[in-house]
């Protein structure tokens, strides 16, 4: 692993050309050190090969271009997503592909520079928490949702078909446009990221802070590298 880290902080640290080559072998030493030190792995097959990916066509525009895993046990993704019950790929023998586009907007940092721009998008998002108390809402900044929201001629309906997509964040109400509507009331900022307050009851009246964090638990995603970072929603 102290490999890794060295390739990482060297990527931080180099020009943005040269910056995916050092990550790409920064995260194939990290896989190799998990899979050496599986416990259900011996006799050798905690060796990788490959990193286990490919693309089924190059002629496709860039966000729909499909993402496939080898079918080969050992191969690193395969192999690591079994060691850490994490959700895999489909194979190159399924008809259906998760586009490079999707895998993007599971990023949080891909709403900084998304692969589209269209209404269909449904990034993983920011949180960040705002701090009112004693009050019956719990509340806060969700960051980054698609550019195409603002321009809908039908602003309402795209909205709630939208959020109809992160049902863990059901409940929400948010500041609205226009009173007594369903308008939400974006906020663009200087970056061109949009952003949109929003509140869940928490059914206190007076609620403290960890009644609140208590309702935001049970509506966002909290990043599970650094449990100190914004909440992915």
């Amino acid at each position: 692993m102290e490999q890794s880290e060295q390739l990482f902080k060297a990527a931080g640290e180099i020009a943005l050309a040269s910056r995916p080559l050092l990550v790409f072998y920064g995260l194939s030493q990290a896989g190799r050190a998990i899979a050496a030190a599986a416990l259900d792995l011996d006799d050798g097959h905690w060796q990788l090969e490959g990193h286990g990916l490919s693309i089924r066509s190059d002629t496709s525009p860039l966000p729909d271009v499909a993402v496939i895993q080898h079918g080969r046990p050992q191969a690193s993704f395969r192999r690591l997503s079994d060691l850490l019950t994490s959700p895999s790929l489909p194979d190159g023998k399924t008809a259906q592909a998760v586009s490079l586009g999707q895998l993007w907007d599971a990023l949080p940092e891909g709403c900084r520079r998304p692969l589209r721009a269209d209404g269909e998008r449904r990034p993983a998002m920011y949180f960040h928490r705002s701090k009112l108390v004693p009050h019956p809402l719990a509340s806060g900044t969700v960051c980054g949702f698609p550019q195409g929201l603002t321009e809908s001629s039908r602003p309402d309906e795209d909205f709630e078909r939208f959020m109809s997509a992160y049902p863990h964040a059901a409940g929400y109400s948010m500041v609205l446009a226009v009173p007594d509507t369903k308008l939400p009331r974006f906020d663009i900022t200087d970056t061109g990221r949009v952003d949109l307050a929003m509140h869940w009851d928490t059914g206190i009246q007076f609620g403290t802070e960890a009644d609140q964090d208590a309702r935001l638990a049970t509506c966002r995603r909290r990043l599970k590298n650094d449990p100190l970072s914004p909440a992915e929603f």
